[in-house]
């Protein structure tokens, strides 16, 4: 094997070592937790995480889309601070789907839901118009 071959083989495999670590740690923070996922197309999520294939699929139950969502005391303004405050009885989110997936190629960004306010998500009233 020449030099640039077998510089290339080696930079490929640090490349792909680093990526796994990285992914590693990012399932040990929020597999099985509840989280906002903003997404790019499909607008804000309240959902769990179950679990990750191949670092591009993501299955996730008990989600409910968030249609229009007020922070509660009207303090805060931004999707962490709805993450970790929680949100007004006049927020609208949408019925409970079982179990959805997402590719990687979809959200934007994932947030932890502060444990205290796990159940304002669960229990407000599906937004009928």
């Amino acid at each position: 094997m020449d030099k640039e071959k077998l510089i290339l083989t080696l930079l490929e495999k640090l490349l792909w070592e680093e990526k796994t670590i990285i992914s590693s740690k990012w399932e040990s923070h929020f597999i099985w937790e509840y989280i906002l996922l903003r997404c790019r197309n499909a607008w804000v999520h309240f959902w769990k995480l179950e679990s990750i294939q191949d670092n591009i699929k993501y299955t996730l139950s008990n989600s409910r889309r968030i249609y229009y969502w007020r922070i509660k005391d009207n303090k805060w303004v931004s999707l962490s601070d709805l993450a970790k405050n929680g949100l007004d009885n006049d927020s609208k989110i949408c019925a409970e789907l079982p179990l959805i997936e997402i590719t990687e190629l979809e959200w934007a960004e994932i947030i932890p839901v502060d444990k205290n306010v796990i159940g304002e998500f669960q229990n407000i009233q599906v937004y009928i118009p």
